[in-house]
């Protein structure tokens, strides 16, 4: 299998949200744990056996990761002023989530999940999008071969 996708119908956690500090060190806060908890009961329902399958092929000398992602959020949130409440004024909002903030987590435990080292991910494209309907992440992982080494910039 090179290709694996499957949608978890949650709302990503924010880098900002993961750890508290005391003392002048971090730990996770419960709200963490909790996330993880629930993405990880979600992800071994969706797609466990997919999971193995996909990391008991993939050979660390040849091959690397592209990702692509969806986050899927709610309209209410994303805008400041939601294109149904007809004001002049729309602008993202400030709660509708740092696109690069949602994806460290999200990502750490899929590739914890998987049992393989995030360092081989060396493409991702990800997107935020407004929905009616509940929060949701749609993931893409696609095995390609390692990149090519270049000399220069214009090899």
């Amino acid at each position: 299998m090179n290709i694996l996708s499957f949608q978890l119908h949650q709302k990503p956690l924010t880098l900002n949200h993961t750890h508290i500090h005391r003392g002048g060190r971090r730990f996770k806060s419960s709200k963490t744990r909790l996330y993880e908890e629930q993405f990880n009961l979600e992800l071994e329902e969706t797609c466990g056996p997919l999971l193995d399958q996909f990391s008991s092929g993939f050979c660390k000398w040849t091959q690397a990761i592209k990702v692509e992602v969806y986050i899927y959020v709610n309209v209410d949130e994303f805008f400041t002023n939601p294109p149904s409440k007809k004001s002049a004024e729309i602008d993202i909002s400030r709660r509708s989530l740092d696109l690069d903030n949602c994806l460290k987590n999200s990502l750490d435990l899929i590739f914890k999940r998987l049992r393989l080292d995030d360092k081989y991910i060396v493409e991702i494209n990800a997107k935020k999008i407004p929905t009616m309907n509940k929060p949701s992440m749609i993931f893409i992982l696609e095995k390609i071969l390692f990149p090519r080494v270049f000399n220069s910039f214009y090899d």
